[in-house]
């Protein structure tokens, strides 16, 4: 396949390169704050380093493969965003999740402004019961200027943040929610 991924992960002020290519994962210290710069630190913990796709377009088959593969190398974590325009995040992770085992499955920042807030609280459950509990749902306000570029209005972005958070804490919760003053649905 020939594809070079890299991915920079900040795990306890060490600056990690993580490296996939043709089905192989290597990692390699840049930069140590609590050694000195430059030196290797030795052997790192890599249960709780995670590997995100963002902004690249692998299929959802190769992205399955490399998952797969950095889970058996016991990665902790995989991340994918959404790409505005293209595809989805929840969609990728359920073929993921339905591939996996252990590996923890996060969505990489969503936003309640292209995916309504109900419909985020689905999105995630549905993922949550197919990966058996390894999900992480994170929310953000998006790129705004992309959001925009879609006709979307972007008003009172940490309002709309608290917001979404309590709706779909308590829809997850299987609690009633309540309908927000000011928020067209």
């Amino acid at each position: 396949m020939g594809l070079l991924i890299m991915y920079l992960v900040l795990f306890k002020f060490n600056l990690q390169f993580v490296r996939l290519d043709n089905h192989s994962i290597s990692m390699t210290t840049l930069r140590s704050n609590s050694h000195a710069p430059g030196k290797p630190i030795g052997l790192i913990d890599i249960k709780r380093i995670g590997l995100g796709f963002s902004g690249v377009l692998l299929s959802v088959p190769h992205s399955v493969e490399y998952v797969k593969l950095a889970e058996k190398k016991h990665l902790n974590s995989f991340w994918i965003a959404e790409v505005y325009f293209l595809r989805d995040a929840f969609c990728p992770l359920s073929s993921i999740a339905s591939a996996t085992r252990k590996i923890k499955l996060g969505s990489g920042v969503v936003n309640p402004y292209t995916r309504q807030t109900v419909l985020l609280a689905e999105s995630i459950a549905t993922v949550h019961e197919i990966a058996k509990g390894r999900t992480i749902l994170a929310l953000g306000t998006g790129v705004i200027s992309l959001i925009q570029q879609m006709g979307i209005k972007v008003e009172k972005p940490l309002h709309m943040m608290r917001e979404s958070v309590e709706i779909i804490r308590r829809l997850l919760a299987e609690e009633e929610t309540r309908r927000i003053e000011g928020r067209d649905e």
